[in-house]
């Protein structure tokens, strides 16, 4: 708990009470909030703008930002609050804080126009190049493990009916039509995930713009892995100037931290994505497994992904990120991205035909990764050790997966950190291994003799 910067003490007052959480129904109903209580007690709800601003004291106001990075000349806008919430009086007994939920970015990088000659790879060289394949020869294909992936949506891609996955798709009480993906990327992305672990059983979390919600209902499926590939360019600040800037996104922060921290606690494995070149929250929670990034290049050579996050958290003061690293593009203004996976997305979606020649741009495929491929390749990974052995802590995953890693020597991140011998600040441990992880694994789980 020291490493979270809070005491034991504290982070139990702030967990929220179930008994205190039902005591609140009755007065939002009495307010005209329509509520339900979520898995981690806290209350949900939507009111017309109006009444919400009547209800809150507050004046909402719509935020437009650029989505390029996702989609080129996408732009999207939302509404939040420009100062804390305030608290309704007869609410104030049992509602601590509440806040409007920001949509977070995922983090799919930018499409070029197409180009023939791009350099890209399979799924299948995802699988070799991680070891994946080693692997499965020898029975470890994470056959039963429940991994959960909360992103924009899951297609029924012929590719996964042809491969014969076990998929299951839910959605969020907020969310509705788990198989539409507008965007693509959670279809393709789930992809890295299931190329790693092809035998386990998969739980796609349709998300939409509220998060914590979003990490709720994967939790609700008894997973015992969680990655996400998605977060918040925000880390460049400490929490109390956070709170001083942005209170109505400083509550969803601690809101979040709680859901993740208590997941940990109970033995599931937290992954995040830690960017493409912003400071990432939520994956800069120190007990949050980090992935950032590096380059596979044609001769096999791999350096540090220019593409990557890679900083020390100002949120979380000793942290870094990233932790270790998967398949990640590598970034050029002057040339096309390399190293990019290509990925089955939904015919019409955003992805589809991304950095692909015109003549196969609506084939249901498209080329893209970012750290939001790297973090559902370590899920992947993750599945397989617990197969090996189902009762490996959080901690002991994140240690030998870190230990096993080969070391990236070259490259410099996309936040200048240049690779070097041994850990450093832009690989951490370095690349993931999944043979070496699964054979260290497999050491450990088995009868030491006497």
């Amino acid at each position: 708990m020291e490493a979270r910067g809070i005491t034991p003490q504290l982070a139990k007052q702030l967990t929220p009470d179930a008994g205190r959480a039902r005591e609140a129904l009755r007065p939002a109903a009495n307010l005209g909030i329509s509520a339900a209580l979520t898995r981690h007690n806290s209350l949900e709800g939507r009111i017309p703008q109006e009444e919400f601003e009547n209800i809150f004291g507050t004046t909402l106001q719509e935020v437009t930002r650029d989505l390029t990075n996702t989609a080129p000349g996408t732009k999207e806008s939302y509404l939040t609050a420009t100062e804390e919430l305030k608290i309704p009086q007869d609410l104030q007994d049992t509602i601590e804080f509440a806040y409007i939920p920001t949509p977070p970015t995922f983090f799919a990088v930018a499409a070029i126009p197409p180009n023939v000659s791009v350099y890209h790879l399979r799924l299948a060289d995802v699988r070799r190049v991680l070891g994946g394949s080693r692997c499965h020869r020898r029975g470890w294909t994470g056959r039963n493990v429940r991994v959960a992936m909360t992103d924009s949506g899951f297609a029924n891609h012929p590719y996964f009916v042809e491969q014969g996955y076990n998929i299951e798709r839910v959605t969020t009480p907020t969310t509705e039509h788990p198989l539409l993906d507008d965007s693509g990327h959670g279809t393709g992305e789930s992809a890295n995930t299931l190329v790693m672990a092809p035998d386990c059983h998969f739980i796609g979390v349709k998300h939409d713009d509220y998060s914590a919600l979003a990490l709720e209902t994967a939790l609700e499926q008894n997973p015992q892995i969680i990655t996400n590939s998605w977060g918040w360019d925000i880390d460049r600040q400490s929490k109390a100037q956070i709170r001083q800037s942005d209170p109505n996104f400083y509550n969803e922060l601690i809101d979040l931290e709680n859901i993740i921290n208590d997941a940990i606690d109970d033995g599931i494995v937290i992954i995040f994505s830690g960017g493409n070149g912003h400071l990432a929250f939520p994956a800069c929670i120190p007990d949050v497994l980090a992935i950032g990034g590096a380059t596979v290049y044609q001769d096999g050579g791999i350096e540090a992904s220019s593409y990557a996050s890679s900083f020390a958290s100002q949120l979380y003061p000793g942290r870094q990120v990233p932790d270790v690293c998967g398949i990640v593009g590598e970034y050029s203004p002057n040339s096309p991205l390399k190293g990019h996976i290509m990925l089955p997305v939904p015919n019409g979606s955003r992805l589809e035909g991304a950095n692909m020649p015109n003549s196969q741009s609506r084939k249901g495929w498209g080329i893209f990764s970012g750290t939001s491929a790297a973090a559902p390749q370590t899920a992947g990974l993750v599945a397989l050790l617990l197969q090996i052995n189902p009762d490996l802590s959080p901690a002991q995953i994140k240690a030998i997966i870190s230990d096993t890693a080969t070391d990236v020597t070259k490259g410099t991140s996309g936040n200048g950190d240049d690779a070097q011998v041994g850990y450093d600040k832009a690989t951490g441990a370095g690349f993931i291994n999944a043979f070496q992880a699964c054979l260290r694994t497999e050491l450990l789980d088995s009868p030491v003799e006497q």
